[in-house]
């Protein structure tokens, strides 16, 4: 029997204290998220659930629930919380100008979990910055963009914004206070790395190909980092030591074959380590949101679904050791909630 607790919209699993993806057993050591410190976590969810009733299939009937109810929700995530162990604590409740893009336009905490700065907006996507604590609404900054990235010192954002009259994004820096906002050229979904330098992605091929490169925080020429893979990289993220980045892989072997898995990389490049098996994905950019490296450096979180189309209940979070002796299947991910989005990694202070 798989028990679940009841945190505003957002469920807490018997997995957030360790257990496999479909029951409540423990996890093999490999995997185990228990194995380390309490999971730590800054989450995107409902503040509250709209509709509760019996388990509704999806697409891929991939709501298996072992009887526990399925809560469809008829709005995006209006809330965001820390999840520390089987604790659940909601910092804010977003106003509707900070709630449209929550969990899609990212979201991070500055290096000592005092600031917190997310993309969100009705109609273009804004950077705000706010206490990571909560108490206080979040401020716009008078910039706009998404992915907010803060600079290991916590003085400065990188961020991308789609640039519509010529169908490219491009990668910013700028002041944690706003101002004027200094291009990095052509790039998306910026992470700044502990020794000053920008990882992002950026099409370098037909159909769409994107590929991860570095950049110098101050400009210059992008380095690409080799893989070795022939597909879609996106979400990249470092690892806290700044030795390896994380990212996800899209691979789409036909229009109706898509899959998303995560691996990663050492930061000069090389042949790239495998963390988990490859998942069914519908729609690319949707089914891993985010990821987040725990800051010992030894898990990795991410949120999945198969689809963010009705009657989707949104992504759920999981938490694995980031060098798995071989690549996770889903039966191995371990669960720590369901219904939220992870944004980061909160330090544990």
């Amino acid at each position: 029997m798989v028990l679940a607790f009841w945190m505003a919209g957002i469920v807490l699993t018997p997995q957030a204290v360790g257990g496999r993806r479909g029951g409540d057993s423990a996890v093999p050591a490999a995997t185990s998220a228990s194995a380390a410190s309490p999971v730590s976590l800054l989450l995107a969810g409902k503040a509250a659930m709209t509709s509760c009733g019996p388990p509704v299939p999806s697409v891929a009937a991939r709501t298996e629930q072992n009887g526990a109810p399925e809560c469809i929700y008829n709005a995006a995530p209006d809330a965001l919380f820390r999840l520390y162990g089987r604790r659940l604590r909601r910092i804010v409740q977003l106003t509707p100008a900070t709630t449209a893009g929550i969990g899609a336009y990212g979201a991070s905490l500055s290096p000592r979990a005092e600031r917190l700065a997310l993309s969100a907006g009705l109609a273009e996507p804004q950077i705000f910055d706010m206490p990571a604590r909560g108490g206080a609404v979040p401020r716009p900054l008078g910039v706009r963009g998404e992915h907010p990235a803060w600079s290991p010192d916590g003085n400065k954002m990188a961020f991308d914004r789609w640039d519509g009259r010529r169908a490219v994004w491009h990668v910013y820096t700028v002041g944690r206070n706003g101002g004027p906002a200094r291009s990095l050229g052509v790039g998306a979904q910026p992470a700044w790395s502990p020794s000053g330098r920008i990882a992002f992605v950026k099409v370098n091929g037909p159909f769409g190909h994107t590929g991860l490169y570095t950049v110098k925080a101050d400009g210059g020429r992008a380095r690409p980092v080799r893989t070795g893979i022939p597909w879609r990289t996106a979400k990249p993220e470092w690892s806290p030591g700044g030795r390896r980045v994380a990212f996800v892989v899209e691979r789409q072997a036909s229009s109706r074959d898509r899959s998303v898995a995560i691996f990663t990389v050492a930061a000069e490049g090389g042949t790239a380590r495998q963390v988990t098996a490859f998942a069914p994905c519908l729609n690319f950019g949707t089914c891993i949101p985010q990821l987040a490296w725990s800051t010992d450096g030894r898990r990795i979180a991410w949120s999945y679904q198969y689809t963010d189309t009705a009657p989707s209940a949104g992504p759920d979070v999981y938490v694995a050791t980031a060098n798995p002796r071989t690549p996770l299947a889903e039966d191995d991910w371990t669960r720590v909630a369901r219904h939220a989005t992870v944004l980061d990694w909160w330090p544990q202070n």
